[in-house]
């Protein structure tokens, strides 16, 4: 009898990962395969901490925290105290579900900060953070502040920088940033590979999904810019390296300062999951994910199944596919859209789940009983 490994990504919008692996495994199983493993991906962005959870034996941890606008609110983190290793989540502190009014320009990572001050006073010697998700466009300053960066303006006056104050920061310090951060290797989860500005940066990419209109993305741009250029006149860093602009530029903050790496959000979670050893234990590997183009080939959580998986069978349960993608990308795959004529309006995305269904029984009638 087959077995499979099911790690399908999300379908924006429509279905998560774990919604779609369960519906995967609940077709197997009505046709008789019972020998399913399951793991409800994540690159990193939201439910990177449950996405963790799956395969690591951590506590979850509940504390106050400053909200995006800085406001109090709980939030969590996980925490491995056999090996000493936190898992941040940005989105329970800085998240875009958490900020209310949505505005890049007055939002914080402040709480982010308090996160890690607080995995540093559990004895953290790792932490790894999740980005994705954020609300925020202060390219981390805001828990740089928290970790004892100071930022002044043209007043002498010490400050938390936003998004839309980047550009009143006159000078900084940070000889008073906590001395165990030297101590800790930070890690930064992400597949985002934009610059921190420009027209591909955060700003222009990220920052009207959060609720910035053309003018206020013109301010945060070019403030963004301001801060690149007052930074890389004491601190060696590019502001063109890949994955700067991730969460409205916390990896260019993070790598000036904390001397941060950087490391892709598929790779990590198949690292974690043992990726190279459950692939040998199965018959068919099963992904997915809601439109298939050429981008999914190039370090999305698809690329990386496919490139670890060997000889393996690859089969993929995706929404719709570009119709000028290559026939070279699909060799050895098998692919099973959800609409077949790309057509995608309101009616078909709410239909997604009973697609997917019959999707995966066409999957099992032409690979496990027909043999095709």
């Amino acid at each position: 009898m087959a077995k499979f490994l099911v790690i399908s990504d999300s379908f924006k919008g429509t279905m998560s990962s774990k919604e779609v692996n369960n519906i995967i495994k609940e077709e197997l199983n009505k046709a008789g395969y019972y020998d399913v493993i399951t793991y409800n991906a994540s690159d990193g962005g939201e439910g990177f901490i449950d996405s963790v959870m799956n395969v690591i034996s951590g506590e979850k941890l509940f504390l106050e925290t400053t909200g995006p606008n800085f406001q109090k609110i709980i939030s969590y983190y996980l925490f491995d105290s056999l090996n000493y290793t936190a898992y941040l989540e940005l989105a329970t502190t800085s998240g875009l579900s958490l900020a209310n009014p949505k505005n890049p320009l007055e939002t914080t990572t402040y709480g982010l900060g308090e996160q890690i001050i607080d995995a540093l006073n559990k004895g953290a010697k790792k932490i790894y953070i999740g980005l994705g998700g954020s609300a925020t466009n202060d390219a981390g300053l805001g828990a740089l502040s928290a970790l004892g960066v100071k930022f002044y303006n043209d007043q002498d006056e010490l400050f938390i920088p936003t998004g839309g104050t980047l550009g009143n920061i006159k000078k900084y310090d940070y000889t008073g940033l906590d001395n165990r951060l030297s101590q800790v290797e930070i890690n930064l989860v992400c597949d985002v590979t934009n610059p921190l500005y420009g027209l591909n940066g955060a700003t222009y990419v990220y920052a009207p999904q959060k609720g910035a209109n053309l003018a206020q993305i013109i301010t945060l741009d070019n403030n963004l810019r301001y801060l690149d250029q007052l930074i890389s006149q004491t601190i060696d860093v590019e502001s063109s390296f890949s994955s700067a602009g991730a969460a409205g530029g916390i990896p260019y903050g993070f790598k000036a300062f904390l001397k941060s790496k950087i490391i892709s959000g598929s790779k990590f979670f198949l690292y974690l999951i043992n990726f190279s050893r459950l692939a040998k234990q199965v018959d068919y590997i099963i992904s997915g994910e809601g439109r298939l183009d050429e981008s999914s080939f190039y370090g999305k959580l698809i690329s990386e199944i496919i490139n670890q998986a060997g000889e393996k069978a690859v089969v993929l349960f995706v929404g719709s596919i570009d119709s000028n993608l290559p026939k070279s990308f699909l060799k050895n795959i098998f692919v099973y859209p959800l609409v077949t004529n790309n057509l995608i309006n309101e009616e078909i995305l709410s239909l997604s789940q009973r697609n997917l269904q019959k999707a995966v029984r066409k999957f099992i009638d032409d690979r496990l009983v027909n043999g095709l």
